[in-house]
């Protein structure tokens, strides 16, 4: 092999490591920000801020209310009159399944399977008005 056969696989060799080495260096984003004249401090411009604010944090389940959010009233009682008639007495069930036996002079004639709204006033003790809680109505209404 003649000494030109030597230099040029050496100048080829060197060529290739110079296009090398020039390629990897378009890659950096580092080496590019750090010589961007509109940049002088030399940071790179392409990441994102982290956020200063925390992440939500997770808590768990709550426990039901002890007691309902909205409480009825005391002194109202909604169902349907399974014992009718004209009175003064009426059976009432709740949607719960709680049986009153009402008292109510005024309400009139009801029909079995009417749904009233009935409105409590201080139980009469000396009246009797068959199974049930014994309550007093002060009204009742047809709902």
């Amino acid at each position: 092999m003649g000494m030109r056969g030597v230099l040029g696989s050496r100048l080829a060799a060197a060529a290739v490591i110079a296009a090398v080495t020039t390629m990897s260096a378009c890659g950096d984003t580092a080496s590019d920000s750090a010589s961007d004249p509109k940049d002088p401090a030399g940071s790179s411009t392409s990441s994102t801020p982290m956020s200063t604010t925390p992440p939500p944090t997770q808590q768990s389940p709550m426990e039901p209310p002890s007691t309902p959010s909205d409480p009825q009233p005391h002194d109202l009682i909604a169902g349907q009159v399974v014992r009718g008639g004209a009175g003064p007495c009426y059976g009432v069930v709740t949607d719960d399944g709680k049986l009153y036996a009402v008292h109510s002079a005024s309400a009139g004639e009801l029909a079995v399977g009417t749904t009233v709204l009935v409105k409590l006033a201080p139980t009469v003790t000396d009246v009797d008005c068959g199974p049930g809680e014994p309550v007093t109505a002060s009204s009742i209404d047809v709902v």
